[in-house]
């Protein structure tokens, strides 16, 4: 079962009340000014690490295995994926049924789900919310340390 907006904290409601439009988009996201939003020109996130799935040397996303120097945001970006898969397919959610739950785009979805981009703590929170549960993979994303002499 989906929780939608009007189940959310409350003291989270005048925050998402001033930040979407009537349209239930979010203030400012969508809109191309002189240089694009972070979506349209690809980039991640989050430094200067490239799109999770950049890092991919062999397989398929999400399960692919990465590169030995890929950042940790690869990591994470790649257990992001695969929950929020999992999560679509026992819920029955397609891109664009969560879309409209979240008030995201189904193509934002898309590429979060596809690895070409590190969404913000606004997206993770919809997406969260929408579900009812976790889908941030926090340290267990992280892959095994190598065992010390």
């Amino acid at each position: 079962m989906c929780r939608t907006w009007t189940s959310v904290d409350p003291y989270a409601v005048p925050y998402l009340q001033q930040s979407l439009d009537l349209r239930g988009g979010i203030r400012g996201r969508g809109r191309v000014g002189p240089m694009g939003t972070w979506d349209d020109l690809g980039m991640p996130r989050s430094s200067n690490d490239k799109q999770p799935r950049d890092y991919v040397v062999d397989g398929a996303w999400p399960h692919a295995a990465l590169a030995p120097d890929a950042p940790v945001s690869a990591y994470y970006g790649q257990s992001l994926s695969r929950n929020l898969a999992r999560a679509m397919a026992s819920t029955g959610h397609t891109l664009r049924s969560l879309a409209e739950v979240t008030g995201l785009t189904h193509s934002t979805i898309s590429r979060v789900l596809n690895g070409r981009v590190m969404p913000d703590l606004g997206t993770l929170a919809r997406l969260e919310a929408a579900f009812g549960f976790q889908l941030w993979p926090g340290p267990a994303a992280l892959p095994p340390t190598p065992s010390g002499p």
